[in-house]
């Protein structure tokens, strides 16, 4: 299953570059729409709101993060409330990002700058985020895979 989302994402990522949204633009159809799924992801967790988070994610959904793949019930019960603690302490400012859409799925990537305390230990990474998402009676979260290091 994961490796069918690699695929997909690494589809759209050869889309040719006029076919790319850099952001704020939303030229393409569905853009803003799926934009503002990933924008309103991110704030949810920025603001500790699990439950709109959760309701942005697929089902099927598949989480990357530190060499482990999760799905929506693992992520839900072990990471959601780190990630939203970590969230509190550390603030990222984001270097670069890019949605693509191609009919029916979605590419957002993110270079970003993390600065803060975490459990005593001071944060100073940059890291990378890729969302996949899929349009089924909305845009919802398939995959997301964070990468960081100091």
């Amino acid at each position: 299953m994961w490796i069918k989302s690699l695929a997909v994402a690494l589809l759209i990522a050869s889309l040719p570059a006029t076919s790319r949204v850099k952001a704020p633009s939303v030229a393409q159809p569905g853009a803003a729409a799926a934009r503002a799924v990933v924008d309103s992801f991110s704030a949810a967790l920025q603001r500790g709101d699990s439950l709109r988070a959760l309701r942005l994610l697929h089902p099927d959904l598949v989480v990357y993060e530190s060499g482990v793949a999760e799905d929506l019930a693992h992520y839900h019960s072990h990471h959601l409330a780190a990630d939203i603690a970590f969230l509190a302490q550390v603030r990222s400012r984001t270097i670069r990002d890019q949605l693509t859409v191609s009919g029916a799925m979605a590419l957002y990537t993110r270079e970003y700058r993390s600065e803060g305390t975490w459990r005593g230990r001071r944060i100073d990474s940059t890291g990378t985020e890729t969302l996949v998402l899929v349009r089924t009676s909305g845009w919802r979260i398939r995959h997301i895979h964070w990468s960081s290091h100091d």
